[in-house]
């Protein structure tokens, strides 16, 4: 083979490879969905969540009610709220209620994992949100 020869064998692999890696890194706009939707399966979220002295319900319509106990006041409290969930942070925005008489609204997290050694799944309070902790950790009521 001449050296022209290995020249042009080289120049249409590179050819080759340089059209491969252009086509494909054009396929669009890959911040877009796939498909439907690409919201998270958060089925594993709904049902009861209990704590030393509080319990909340998270629905599926993306709603939670809880009752809670608070120490200080010795009263029990009634949250209605909307929830959202992303990247392990259940948020949770809500009103709180003792009796008819709207008490406050506020704003709370918790980072949801499992937890090997109890074998359940656990909500922990996130300190910085402007909402009361209900309490620091939550299990799942199977």
């Amino acid at each position: 083979m001449k050296f022209k020869d290995i020249q042009r064998h080289f120049q249409n692999l590179f050819i080759a490879l340089f059209a491969c890696v252009t086509l494909t890194a054009c396929g669009g706009d890959d911040d877009e969905p796939d498909g439907p939707s690409t919201t998270p399966n958060t089925s594993f979220l709904y049902g009861t969540w209990t704590s030393k002295e509080n319990s909340m319900t998270i629905k599926a319509d993306g709603t939670i009610e809880a009752t809670f106990y608070d120490k200080y006041t010795r009263k029990t409290y009634d949250l209605l709220g909307k929830w959202s969930y992303h990247d392990g942070i259940l948020s949770i925005e809500s009103s709180t209620y003792l009796g008819d008489e709207f008490v406050y609204k506020g704003k709370s997290s918790y980072t949801v994992f499992y937890d090997e050694h109890i074998k359940k799944l656990i909500l922990k309070f996130v300190p910085g949100g402007d909402a009361q902790e209900l309490d620091g950790q939550y299990t799942k009521t199977e």
